[in-house]
């Protein structure tokens, strides 16, 4: 898995890849990794603005979707599964605080 991937900092980032060959290989690679476009060399600028347009699209209505989930839409109040999310993340910091210290 990619190392930007790990790390729950960057985990919802949609990556794009580029590479020179039109090698279907690559492409595989890429996408298994978590990248969610590949484009080849030579590109359009014009085409890679608007694949980058969407993707940036699509990860502001996923936000918006995860934001929706985890509240109450009557009260604005979070919900059980942002508690259970928050629980999860707090136990998993508090072990790790605890075994390196």
């Amino acid at each position: 898995m990619c190392r930007t991937k790990e790390d729950n900092a960057y985990y919802d980032i949609p990556v794009m890849f580029v590479t020179a060959p039109d090698d279907e290989n690559n492409e595989t690679t890429g996408l298994e990794l978590g990248a969610v476009d590949h484009i080849t060399k030579p590109f359009k600028s014009n085409f890679v603005k608007l694949r980058a347009k969407n993707q940036i699209e699509l990860k502001r209505r996923r936000d918006i979707l995860s934001r929706l989930s985890s509240t109450d839409g009557l009260t604005g109040i979070a919900n059980r599964r942002f508690f259970d999310d928050f629980l999860k993340q707090e136990w998993i910091m508090r072990c790790m605080r605890f075994t390196y210290a």
